[in-house]
């Protein structure tokens, strides 16, 4: 066992940080932020349904139960919301389309 406290040659570097910068949203920022609803007007996530949640959830790739989740309480929002995020995840809220389609 000698030598196993002294470093190698690489450790004096350390790991480069390659997670992108931490995102920190507050639930209700969350909550204001609108689910686009096909053929129907855009739904805060605070106020959707579980069925219009978990379809969003769905579109945006997010892997979640196949089965549904038969009841999304808010936390449970915010934070599938936040681990998306954290993993690199782009989520496309209703805002973002009007603001492509008014850019085009």
């Amino acid at each position: 066992m000698q030598g196993t406290s002294n470093p190698m040659s690489g450790a004096s570097d350390g790991l480069q940080n390659t997670k992108a910068e931490t995102i920190n949203l507050e639930p209700w920022d969350i909550a204001e932020q609108l689910l686009p609803i096909e053929n129907g007007q855009p739904v805060s996530v605070e106020f959707a349904t579980d069925a219009q949640f978990q379809a969003w959830i769905a579109s945006q790739g997010v892997p979640v139960d196949e089965q549904g989740i038969a009841g999304w309480s808010f936390d449970d929002r915010c934070g599938v919301i936040m681990y998306a995020l954290e993993k690199g995840l782009v989520l496309q809220f209703a805002e973002d389309n009007k603001a492509a389609q008014e850019g085009a």
